[in-house]
């Protein structure tokens, strides 16, 4: 629908959604982006048209990505490796991130990850304004 959009951004402690538009229909694109992500009651899959081909070049990609950390400028690079080691309380070394990239991984254990541990503990939180009615 026109004017209407979702999005998805890291933060250091999971994630944001942002749903934002127009419509008296944004319930139900939030309804539907839930549902889709968390599986809703049909166990769904967590990213629309993921193949096993598909997360395998992704898979690769992030892998490369965890090699590469240390070719970057040294001294940026390192300082705010460690700041996020020291102030994070859930912070994974590029050993440990490494070790577990190299584990095969398949869309069945990826969507059983979100289902059962990712969005199991999940809360959320909303903050709504505009023109909203009480409903």
């Amino acid at each position: 629908v026109a004017g209407m959009s979702y999005s998805f951004s890291p933060t250091s402690t999971g994630f944001t959604m942002s749903v934002s538009g127009y419509s008296d229909t944004l319930q139900e694109l939030l309804t539907t982006v839930l549902e889709t992500v968390t599986g809703g009651t049909s166990g769904g899959v967590p990213v629309p048209g993921l193949t096993e081909a598909r997360l395998k070049i992704l898979v690769e990609t992030y892998r490369t990505g965890l090699y590469n950390a240390d070719l970057g400028t040294p001294s940026a690079d390192l300082s705010t490796y460690y700041a996020k080691l020291l102030t994070r309380t859930l912070t994974y070394t590029r050993t440990e991130l490494r070790s577990a990239a190299a584990q095969p991984l398949t869309v069945t254990q990826l969507q059983s990850f979100v289902r059962d541990v990712l969005f199991a503990s999940s809360r959320v939180e909303c903050m709504a304004f505009g023109n909203l009615s009480p409903e």
